[in-house]
């Protein structure tokens, strides 16, 4: 195993710790680089209408709530539905502070790729530290361009890409033998997501390898340990009025599925570490990656399994991380061959996706999609509630009351209800995976769903392309939903 870069225990050094080099261009340039093409490539999937995710509206919906100094309700998950009982994500917080400001998806979409984009400086920062100027940049731009971080772009904001700064920061703490400086960009981890206490625990089991470090890293693992312990145990199942989170109900049955699916598990492992050529293993930081594989693997939904979606990209800074410690006493052919296999892997992904992504969108832009979509919104006054499919809830969020077809309730009563009706089978285009949701085949299909679901009389306003608008004619329901 590595040791750190400085003396062993030194946590007051005189020399300063390195997490961004402001005077370095190079640093500037890939971290400014990577920002404009996450921003950019995100903004052009909302706008070409194509579905990837819309875990974009749920979240944004919780921010919404949060930056009105409210709950953060998603009522896509269900009119009334806490968030936090799903995600307990207090940090979304910070992010409803600019959406306060600039409230629109795209706000969220330019957090995540600033916050992306720094952790690209960080990793840049910390290659300088300890290997060549080229081979540092190499490996930013390799890290920036890599599955898991696209992945997450591609998917629209997730509270995981704060997590995968802070993730960033302790690591080049850590290899820079900072230990206080490893737990102060650790513990916040505990505010992003619930299953992170296993990853603070793992952190603080990596400090405790070290003489110099195991108070800390004992501190940590006790505080990653009992955090989470209360958070799945007790806040996720208050907050979401006993019902619990997937992730609680997944460690049930890990027994169970581990095993299952194992070709599929080994190419998103050998992905994982394949993206920073194989060489992460030299360093004990990797171990902090094996909470994520562990729930991952553990649970009955195959999608967390897959490469696909934004799964990985916490993933991305531990290996990377590891694997510049590792190379710091590397020999040059073996900096050399973890290059050239890093680059490979990740130009094959990178094509992938690219390919995956851009062509449904130029199909779509070609199909005018994204001009019935925009007259199908317009046929809905600014303010007025709506129901709707995946096909427009991202783009439906900022102006309207939001929910969703197949999670909504008669006591929403929303004014208008949209969907995109088609023959087509109901997917979505990252992955090739079947989406969750189903799609209305007809008109008829649709106007009878809406009204037998929502106890009220529909009618259509607007035909465009394969947008349907309809617009509820009879009274709301005298009780609202039990918030």
């Amino acid at each position: 195993m590595t040791t750190p870069l400085v003396p062993d225990g030194s946590d007051a050094l005189s020399a300063r710790p390195r997490y961004f080099d402001a005077r370095s261009r190079s640093v500037w340039t890939t971290t400014l680089v990577f920002t404009i093409l996450y921003a950019g490539f995100s903004v052009a999937i909302l706008q070409s209408f194509v579905v990837t995710s819309f875990d974009n509206a749920i979240i944004e919906q919780a921010v919404s709530g949060l930056a009105h100094l409210g709950a953060p309700v998603a009522d896509i998950e269900g009119p009334g539905r806490i968030y936090f009982a799903d995600h307990f994500s207090p940090v979304l917080g910070i992010v409803a502070a600019f959406y306060r400001v600039f409230p629109h998806a795209i706000t969220l979409i330019i957090v995540q790729s600033v916050l992306l984009g720094a952790s690209v400086g960080v990793v840049h920062t910390l290659g300088r530290t300890v290997l060549s100027s080229q081979t540092a940049a190499g490996f930013a731009v390799v890290y920036g361009a890599s599955f898991g971080l696209v992945n997450s772009v591609v998917c629209g904001f997730r509270e995981t890409s704060i997590a995968v700064l802070l993730l960033a920061l302790a690591g080049s703490a850590f290899v820079q033998g900072r230990w206080r400086h490893v737990a102060w960009f650790s513990v916040p981890l505990l505010l992003v997501k619930e299953d992170l206490g296993l990853t603070v625990a793992a952190i603080g089991f990596v400090l405790l390898l070290r003489p110099a470090s195991r108070r800390i890293g004992a501190a940590l693992v006790v505080t990653g340990a009992a955090a989470m312990a209360v958070i799945i145990g007790w806040a996720v199942p208050h907050l979401g009025d006993g019902r619990g989170s997937a992730y609680a109900t997944s460690v049930t049955s890990m027994a169970r599925t581990l095993f299952e699916n194992p070709i599929l598990k080994a190419v998103t492992t050998i992905l994982t570490f394949g993206a920073a050529g194989f060489r992460s293993w030299w360093s004990p930081w990797v171990l902090v990656a094996v909470p994520t594989f562990a729930w991952r693997f553990t649970s009955p939904k195959e999608a967390y399994s897959t490469p696909f979606w934004h799964y990985s990209a916490v993933l991305m800074p531990v290996v990377f991380v590891a694997t510049i410690a590792a190379l710091a006493r590397a020999t040059h052919r073996q900096r050399l061959v973890a290059g050239y296999v890093a680059a490979a892997l990740t130009g094959l992904t990178l094509a992938t996706t690219t390919l995956v992504q851009v062509t449904p969108a130029y199909q779509a832009v070609a199909e005018g999609r994204p001009e019935d979509a925009r007259r199908a919104m317009a046929a809905i006054p600014e303010g007025s509630s709506v129901v709707t499919d995946e096909s427009l809830v991202n783009q439906l969020v900022s102006k309207h009351p939001t929910y969703y077809f197949w999670t909504v309730e008669a006591c929403a009563a929303p004014d208008y209800a949209v969907a995109y009706v088609t023959l087509e089978a109901p997917r979505h285009v990252w992955g090739g995976h079947v989406a969750d949701a189903q799609r209305f085949a007809t008109l008829e299909e649709m106007v009878s769903f809406t009204e037998s679901t929502l106890e009220a009389h529909y009618e259509e306003v607007l035909t465009t392309g394969n947008y349907v608008v309809l617009e509820r004619d009879s009274p709301a329901p005298v009780a609202p939903c039990d918030r």
